[in-house]
């Protein structure tokens, strides 16, 4: 009986398999990749944003005064200023965080726009903010936080802003709150919920 030589140029079963396998654990890693560089961008831009709102509240508790941060969501920046009428008080201290950058007139301004943060960060949008009561429930857009001359906030809500990151149909967001009672800004986890509608502006 005479065996036929099979044709060896052609791929067997178990080798295309082994090269779809290897692609799936390729395509793993690179969406992975970017979920984690988003990831990282929400939480850097929660970090630098957790600590200008402290310098905004420490400002306030050294000056004995009330200082506002304007939340400028159109502009994709927050702002902070004197709210108070001492004028030795209206030019605000240079800030050490590279990101923040002075009003350049009279340096009345302290200016966080997100679009220039370092890194990953600088995809980060600026998306939403609300009041909300004591179970978490939503009150009403915020568009200001104060902070008073012993560090709370003039209002009697917390202040919840979302940052988001991410395509418009797979946006991934994380929260930083201000509580009202004491000031104390907390940074939240990762999540795909979005805000309430109410709070998106």
């Amino acid at each position: 009986m005479i065996r036929r030589s099979q044709n060896n140029a052609a791929f067997t079963l178990i080798e295309m398999l082994i090269v779809i396998a290897i692609i799936g654990i390729l395509v793993g890693a690179i969406l992975a990749g970017g979920d984690s560089t988003r990831c990282d961008g929400l939480r850097a831009a929660a970090t630098i944003l957790a600590a200008e709102l402290d310098a905004g509240r420490e400002l306030a508790i050294s000056n004995g005064d009330a200082y506002v941060f304007t939340l400028d969501f159109a502009n994709n920046q927050l702002t902070l200023a004197y709210a108070g009428s001492t004028s030795a008080l209206t030019s605000l201290p240079k800030t050490p965080f590279c990101p923040v950058k002075l009003e350049p007139s009279n340096h009345s301004k302290h200016i966080l726009k997100f679009s220039e943060l370092p890194g990953a960060a600088s995809s980060v949008s600026f998306y939403a903010a609300a009041k909300v009561d004591s179970s978490g429930g939503f009150v009403q857009k915020a568009t200001t936080i104060q902070f008073d001359a012993i560090g709370k906030t003039t209002g009697s809500y917390d202040t919840v802003i979302w940052l988001a990151a991410g395509p418009d149909d797979d946006l991934q967001y994380i929260t930083v709150t201000v509580a009202a009672a004491t000031g104390l800004i907390t940074t939240g986890a990762f999540t795909g919920t979005p805000p309430p509608s109410g709070a998106i502006n």
